[in-house]
């Protein structure tokens, strides 16, 4: 996708990563190159344990290593704290968004505590900072909790209003899901009724301040 935007003509691409894993790949693919900022969110000490804070690559790298026990209020703090103004100082003309939902808080892989609301807060928040994005899928591992964030990225991108409860088609879809991971958990009944999970908030931690401090310090 970003070198499809590359060969149409662009030099400004932002790439935002908010999966729970480094986006190390793409990271390599382009540290050397000044038309590509690529910015990772991730869980610090997950697979694959690269993307410390102070890894900026070629220089057109940025990470923010999170730690474990992330909720939506430290999400909305990111977004709001550096996320929006490093598109605003970058000015870019597309976004790439990849959009992992292993971050959620049912998800096996990860020890985030997020819910979807704070995901689709972000979504709806970039989509809006340059005249092209680029949506892209991520991890997951909780089938449920993949299913239900991303019908919401869906609607938001598309300003459809997500309901307060699911017509009963959609419930019967996820209800026939079938899922024995050993690490998985069996989901609450509002997972198959509902597609918006409650505001999964608390404490802004010194520790999530300190790091978006410091990463501001690298700039654009």
């Amino acid at each position: 996708g970003i070198y499809a935007l590359l060969d149409s003509g662009l030099d400004r691409v932002l790439y935002v990563d908010i999966d729970a894993h480094h986006g190390d790949g793409v990271q390599i693919a382009f540290a050397e190159d000044d038309r590509v900022l690529t910015v990772s969110m991730h869980q610090e000490d997950l697979w694959p344990k690269t993307g410390a804070i102070d890894d900026i690559a070629g220089g057109m790298a940025r990470n923010l290593p999170m730690p474990a026990g992330m909720n939506d209020d430290e999400m909305r703090y990111v977004l709001y704290e550096y996320l929006i103004p490093l598109a605003l100082s970058f000015v870019p003309q597309a976004i790439v968004l990849q959009c992992g939902c292993d971050t959620l808080a049912e998800d096996p892989l990860s020890k985030q505590l997020l819910g979807n609301q704070s995901i689709w807060e972000v979504v709806g928040a970039m989509t809006k900072l340059a005249p092209r994005c680029l949506v892209l899928g991520g991890g997951g591992y909780s089938p449920y909790g993949v299913a239900r964030c991303w019908s919401g990225v869906w609607a938001t991108i598309n300003g459809i209003e997500i309901p307060a409860v699911l017509p009963i088609t959609a419930e019967n879809i996820l209800r026939v899901i079938k899922w024995t991971h050993s690490r998985g958990r069996q989901p609450d009944d509002t997972m198959f009724t509902t597609l918006c999970d409650p505001w999964r908030g608390g404490t802004i931690r010194e520790d999530t301040r300190e790091r978006v401090r410091r990463l501001r310090g690298y700039g654009v």
